[in-house]
């Protein structure tokens, strides 16, 4: 459809996003392309798992119109948390990777779902 079409269904995701997150706590970044983080740092990995879902569900139930053509988008998740005791391995680019490996696994496994681990 484009790339301003593209725009206008990455915008839509984004507001679903920022909508549905704790304003004062959690917090959405596009990462790149069509990438996004949301960071939850009051939350642990079930209650992520379960937002991601919540999310995923409104993305695919949502409509989104360009011009005379109705779009229906689909969205796959990668959720990661880390561990209590924060081994020394872990750091930002480590959380990210984890969370990565889930989204690709996400998408190997026919897209439009979520995919856990704890990091």
């Amino acid at each position: 459809y484009g790339q301003q079409v593209g725009d206008l269904v990455l915008q839509a995701f984004a507001s679903v996003l920022a909508e549905s997150v704790r304003h004062d706590v959690d917090w959405v970044a596009r990462y790149g392309g069509e990438e996004f983080v949301v960071v939850l740092p009051a939350t642990d990995l079930t209650g992520a798992a379960t937002l991601a879902e919540k999310l995923r569900r409104l993305v695919e139930h949502s409509e989104l119109r360009a011009g005379e053509t109705l779009l229906r988008i689909t969205a796959s998740f990668g959720v990661a948390t880390l561990p209590g005791n924060w081994p020394s391995e872990s750091s930002p680019a480590w959380l990210i990777e984890r969370a990565d490996l889930c989204l690709y696994r996400s998408k190997q496994e026919g897209r439009n779902r979520v995919t856990s681990a704890e990091a």
